[in-house]
């Protein structure tokens, strides 16, 4: 699906509803990137009626880690793979 516009709301509820909703089954996890239009009501009713958890609080969690310390970290590359790994 393209749309020639911006995407809100109404254009992601548009695909996920009828598109991506019927074909993942229960319990799948959405990844959501904390882009404006994913929280509007309709979108987080609309996940949260297909059973998907969504891992924004994990991003939180791995963000507030690589903070904590890349700076220290010998390779950053390295070290950004590996918490991705321990977490993901």
């Amino acid at each position: 699906m393209t749309d020639a516009g911006n995407c809100n709301p109404e254009v992601a509820d548009a695909y996920f509803e009828p598109v991506l909703s019927p074909v993942l089954p229960p319990g799948d996890v959405i990844e959501l990137d904390n882009a404006r239009f994913q929280h509007s009501p309709s979108t987080a009713a609309l996940v949260a009626a297909a059973d998907l958890n969504s891992v924004e609080h994990l991003w939180a969690v791995i963000k507030a880690s690589l903070r904590k310390s890349l700076a220290l970290a010998a390779n950053p590359g390295l070290f950004v793979g590996n918490t991705y790994l321990v977490y993901c």
